[in-house]
């Protein structure tokens, strides 16, 4: 499906209109507004209402979708959606394939886009739109425009919608939007709109129009630094009114009232209002590169793991060697990375004083060791930060390794990159690199690698064993407490004795594995291992004074930081570059949003590794896994979920909207809980042994979060 078939789906489905440039028989270039009115598959031709930007008139047209140049969406119109269209879409989706591809797909990619626009805080705009409407005279119902006023709000909505499409960056978008009060708090600090309804242009009857669904703003900037949330002025208990507001409204103006003691406010008279919304990603452009991949039938493994595709588990790519920075690793360690290395999804289980981090770094440096590329992120900064600081500290001797792993993100972060670069580069400058230093024994690791492979799968088989003879266990427990019919007795009885029996003598078949027996498979010599790594690193980082990289050199010594952080982020933004710069810095750290920076949205990195993804947005994290042909998701479902600021009725409305199934819900679901949800063939790994706590503080945790399946090593 390409970019202008899936702003037509969007169109149809959303209701709103379209701005195209449309090239006639004779090759002349028309610009237009059309809304859809009906799709005629076999003819690959629209049914329109046309609005001719050079006249303002308004006519049907038949129009084919070959010759439609460009589209795009016209936020902040109004168009009737067709519903019989949109069904017929949905139920026979083959019949339209040759148009809208995927349509189960794009319509989850569609919702989460409109999740990341509305999941942020609005505040008040001076809209320039504004003064061209009497903004205290507006009806509940509709405002009519004259003539001069639909000109120049078609004449603005046009110039955003040619911004829109010709934008090349896609963070830090402003979106402003026309809104009818409902209901607003006078508060100290200004005007706090709890609730409006937003207001679209119809198109083909010249009036604003307000939607039928009212929006809740629980927050809401005011003058751009104070933040009001409508937890200050409602109780706990009658928060939930907001949950129903059209049937629960006069019940929360009289809360609001009783709860401030009369102190607050409230307004309800419908008036226009301007409202802003900053969009950190706009994540239309970004997920324009899933589309493609699926058009062009080159779709990653995680993408397709994503969308439910994958049918069977994939094949394993080869056995890496594993390469540890020190011993202290246990075997569920060790098989999530093998796992990472070996398949292109791994799903790795980390509670709360498991090792993820340690798990991560030594993921990091096993992929290093592989010359393979590494993306590694996190929603937040912490736990990026914590392994950055951990891998540019490592030693060899009295002597700090020059890894070559490069922290971006914000402009802060890029200008400590630009003088950590400087350094490393000064760093490696004396250091002498001789090949046979370099030597990895290649044959011999790569034989050990195929046995530990093989030991680890002993494990796993072993581990997966004991869970199935656990979930037996409660199963049995179940019934011994529950009044069970008498037709369930045979069952019962079947649970245990032959099945409990055939466990049982599959995990006594099974040889025992212990630490030891994989360490002796790995390199023992901890110090021949950091001299390499001290050596190659060195090599890495030494490239950057080849020819190819004077444009680099010149960013990096610009005395201006400012300029020089500009220059980066441009240079960084092109594909080719980000695969220049792996040669020196193969593992890139970020966020997830900054990853939106790194080239365009296509694969660049052998590997994606994304830290406290149970805590990580679905939206933005498709960001660093588009740029990943493999990924590694490490998280725990048990911890907090992510903090989501869009209100739960928006969100229903949207998924009723687009059809999006329960697993893709933006506000109950993390980006790990959506794959563990949609990948029913990859393996999710628990990381077993728990380090930190006293047992009688993690033990009561133990039973009621993880069914008492960790074990407890402090």
């Amino acid at each position: 499906m390409n970019s202008v078939c899936k702003e037509l789906f969007r169109a149809i489905h959303e209701g709103k209109w379209l701005k195209i440039e449309y090239r006639n028989k004779a090759g002349d270039v028309t610009n237009y507004w059309i809304g859809i009115k009906s799709v005629d598959v076999g003819k690959r031709m629209l049914v329109v209402d046309g609005l001719h930007l050079g006249f303002y008139s308004l006519e049907e047209l038949r129009i084919y979708i070959d010759s439609i140049q460009t589209a795009v969406i016209i936020d902040g119109t109004y168009c009737p959606i067709n519903k019989s269209l949109v069904e017929d879409i949905a139920m026979h989706p083959d019949k339209y394939k040759t148009l809208f591809d995927n349509v189960v797909n794009l319509k989850i990619l569609n919702y989460l886009e409109m999740c990341n626009r509305l999941d942020t805080t609005p505040y008040f705009t001076e809209y320039e739109l504004i003064k061209f409407l009497d903004r205290d005279s507006f009806s509940a119902k509709e405002y009519t425009l004259n003539r001069a006023q639909f000109a120049e709000i078609v004449r603005n909505f046009s110039i955003r919608a040619d911004k829109k499409k010709n934008a090349t960056q896609t963070g830090n978008i402003r979106v402003k939007q026309l809104a009818m009060n409902v209901l607003s708090i006078n508060t100290k600090k200004g005007l706090y709109p709890l609730a409006y309804k937003k207001l679209n242009l119809d198109v083909k009857a010249a009036k604003m129009v307000p939607e039928e669904s009212i929006t809740i703003c629980t927050e809401f900037m005011i003058d751009g630094t104070h933040k009001e949330n409508i937890r200050k002025y409602l109780d706990a208990d009658d928060y939930e009114l907001l949950a129903d507001y059209e049937k629960n409204q006069e019940l929360i103006k009289n809360a609001i009232t009783k709860y401030t003691a009369g102190k607050a406010i409230v307004d309800d008279m419908p008036y226009v209002i301007g409202i802003g919304m900053d969009i950190i990603v706009d994540l239309h452009k970004e997920y324009q590169a899933i589309v493609e991949m699926y058009e062009k039938k080159n779709v990653t493994f995680p993408v397709k793991a994503f969308f439910g595709d994958l049918l069977e588990k994939p094949r394993r790519i080869k056995s890496y060697p594993i390469a540890l920075i020190d011993n202290k690793i246990n075997l569920d360690q060790l098989l999530s990375i093998n796992k990472a290395m070996q398949y292109p999804t791994a799903y790795i289980q980390g509670p709360p004083g498991t090792g993820k981090t340690n798990t991560i770094m030594n993921t990091i440096v096993t992929a290093f060791f592989n010359e393979r590329t590494v993306l590694f992120v996190s929603y937040n900064n912490h736990p990026i930060n914590g392994v950055f600081d951990k891998l540019r500290s490592l030693k060899y001797k009295d002597k700090t390794i020059p890894f070559p792993v490069l922290r971006l993100g914000n402009t802060d972060k890029v200008k400590e990159s630009l003088r950590y670069i400087r350094e490393l580069y000064k760093q490696v400058e004396a250091i002498n690199i001789f090949e046979k230093t370099l030597d990895k024994r290649k044959d011999d690791r790569k034989e050990r690698a195929k046995q530990l492979t093989e030991l680890l799968k002993v494990y796993e088989d072993y581990i997966d064993l004991k869970e199935r003879k656990e979930t037996l266990n409660r199963l049995i427990e179940y019934h011994d407490q529950s009044a069970t019919s008498a037709a369930l007795f045979p069952f019962e009885m079947d649970l245990q004795g032959r099945q409990m029996k055939q466990i049982d003598d599959a995990i006594s078949a099974k040889p025992k594995v212990t630490e030891n027996d994989a360490l002796k498979l790995l390199d023992r010599n901890e110090e021949e291992f950091l001299q390499y790594l001290y050596y190659v690193s060195a090599k890495y980082v030494k490239r950057l004074s080849e020819e190819k990289y004077a444009e680099l050199r010149g960013i990096i010594n610009n005395e201006d930081s400012d300029a020089a952080v500009q220059a980066l982020n441009k240079y960084i933004s092109e594909s080719d570059n980000v695969r220049k710069l792996q040669r020196i810095f193969p593992v890139i750290i970020t966020t997830c949003i900054s990853a939106h920076r790194i080239g365009k949205a296509e694969p660049l990195f052998d590997m994606t590794i994304m830290d406290e993804a149970s805590q990580c947005n679905t939206a933005m994290s498709l960001i660093p896994i588009i740029r990943g042909e493999n990924l590694m998701l490490v998280g725990d479902p048990q911890q907090l979920n992510p903090v989501i600021l869009l209100d739960d009725f928006t969100n229903r409305r949207l998924m009723k909207e687009y059809s999006v199934p329960e697993e893709y819900n933006y506000r109950t679901n993390s980006i790990y809980k959506v794959y563990l949800a949609s990948d029913s063939v990859s393996d999710e790994i628990l990381l077993h042994n728990h380090y930190r706590c006293d047992p009688r503080i993690i033990g009561f945790n133990n039973k009621k979060y993880y069914n008492s399946l960790l074990s407890i090593q402090a």
